[in-house]
């Protein structure tokens, strides 16, 4: 019988299990060991799929956004109707409209001419030429920007998965179930998908470090704030909204439904996951906050920011890599091992394709 383990329970590790047991490992025995950090990043998530300018010529993942985009619709469907539960899709996802705005018209034009692609470039990504636009004096706008609720598309896939009979055990990965696995004659696939943890994990169980998280790190702490019915002058119909300083190096954003807004703060470099950050991240939390309340034309928050809940998350990335699926080279005839990390909560970004890539590289080694 084919196995799989997966550490982590974020939204790699819940993709990947949905994408196994629906296909690969179907009927097979699937198990996902994780301790549900509450410092992970999914769970502090308040997920977005930006598909900004910026990204075009620098990003290799776009194509893989892109195609992820294409079947959330159809991937959460699916995953309602096998639920059958009562979630409504655009409780989970929605498609609209993303707007950055500008202090000044000045700073404005430089970013746009930053992110800005020639026609030639959005030809070959097969995208439309008004992709990005400038708007009024200080906005640019961006076509096609998507939004999850990161909350309840989690907790759609454990549903989905305990009724697959995928197994949940609630422990921290140790160096006695890696010897566990290792003493057993069948054949298995283990899988680490622990996010800002994943080096040390692999540290400890002294197994090498996937060449891609051998970069420059990029280890972070951030707070999103969550609310109800936070912006009197909020619309609806709109995904994604962020606010920038006038230096351009804090940005807000705004996102969700009326029913579940949230602003997701900037986030604060950390040396390690050990190291004190509280007082930095208070501090930049409340200037978040004063950068939400100023640039709006009214001052919803200020009579709410009392009323905010927030939730913080340890976040790690890699150059520019977004997401490292790697398989790490080990000596032993009946065990493989895969590391599948996202970086800045950008697993969202993946979650309908995720799957297929491990498989691809799964089945390139055998």
């Amino acid at each position: 019988m084919k196995k799989l383990t997966i550490v982590g329970s974020g939204i790699l590790g819940l993709s990947i299990a949905e994408f196994f047991s629906r296909n690969v490992y179907k009927g097979s025995e699937i198990q996902i060991i994780s301790d549900n950090n509450l410092l992970a990043g999914s769970y502090a998530a308040s997920a977005n799929l930006a598909t900004k300018g910026q990204l075009f010529g620098r990003d290799k993942h776009f194509q893989i956004k892109l195609d992820s985009k294409k079947i959330y619709f159809e991937w959460l469907e699916n995953l309602i109707k096998e639920a059958n539960l009562d979630f409504k899709i655009n409780q989970l996802f929605q498609i609209g409209l993303g707007t950055d705005f500008f202090f000044t018209e000045e700073e404005r034009d430089k970013h746009f001419l930053r992110v800005k692609q020639n026609e030639y470039d959005l030809n070959s990504l097969n995208l439309p030429l008004d992709f990005i636009e400038k708007k009024g004096l200080r906005e640019i706008t961006y076509k096609n920007e998507a939004w999850v609720n990161a909350k309840e598309l989690m907790s759609l896939l454990k549903v989905v998965l305990d009724k697959r009979k995928v197994t949940f055990i609630n422990k921290i990965f140790t160096k006695d179930d890696y010897s566990c696995l290792h003493s057993k004659d069948d054949k298995h696939n283990l899988v680490f998908c622990t996010g800002a943890w994943t080096e040390n994990i692999l540290q400890e169980l002294s197994l090498p470090i996937p060449e891609k998280m051998q970069k420059k790190k990029r280890l972070s702490v951030g707070s999103t704030f969550f609310g109800k019915n936070l912006f009197d002058n909020y619309d609806n119909n709109y995904v994604l909204f962020e606010r920038i300083s006038k230096n351009m190096k804090r940005k807000v954003t705004f996102s969700g439904k009326n029913e579940n807004q949230s602003i997701s703060s900037s986030t604060v470099k950390i040396e390690n996951l050990s190291e004190n950050y509280n007082s930095e991240l208070k501090k930049e939390n409340m200037q978040i906050l004063e950068l939400a309340t100023t640039i709006l034309e009214k001052d919803p928050l200020l009579s709410t920011v009392k009323n905010l809940t927030y939730k913080t998350g340890f976040r790690v990335g890699y150059g520019h890599s977004e997401i490292v699926v790697e398989k790490l080279n080990i000596k032993n005839k009946n065990i493989s091992c895969f590391v599948c990390a996202g970086a800045h909560k950008s697993g969202f970004l993946f979650a309908p394709k995720v799957g297929k890539m491990l498989e691809n590289i799964l089945y390139k080694h055998f």
